[in-house]
């Protein structure tokens, strides 16, 4: 099998074999999680381009944005769920290997990287 081309594609495996006996093969939750990440991640840039950039701190369509906001959340989902549709397996086979510290780790930092996502928001909009 050849090395997966994405963490996400990790933080997936994991989290979908978490909540294997909820979710099965498909792993929704893991799914829903990517996305929320993602976007939370893609709003911190955007946050900071249009603070240091463009100097815009109101918006004079909010509804609009908002409704581009909900449809851009439900089109990642609809992506990352083709994205991972039959990928457990492969992933399964790839990362079954691991040594258990490692996978100790690896965990930690998702659970960081999740934290952070959160926590860019956080700050950014509070330095707005």
């Amino acid at each position: 099998m050849e090395k997966p081309s994405f963490f996400f594609d990790y933080i997936y495996y994991r989290i979908t074999e978490f909540y294997f006996r909820w979710d099965g093969r498909i792993g929704v939750t893991a799914i829903a999680v990517i996305s929320l990440m993602q976007i939370l991640l893609f709003l911190g840039v955007a946050m900071m381009l249009n603070k240091s950039l463009i100097g815009i701190t109101t918006f004079s369509y909010p509804k609009a944005i908002a409704s581009f906001f909900v449809i851009g959340v439900f089109g990642l989902f609809a992506y990352n769920l083709s994205r991972y549709r039959k990928k457990y397996s492969q992933l399964k086979l790839y990362y079954n290997k691991e040594k258990p510290n490692v996978r100790t780790i690896k965990g930690f930092l998702i659970i960081l990287l999740f934290i952070c996502c959160w926590l860019q928001i956080i700050i950014i909009s509070n330095l707005i």
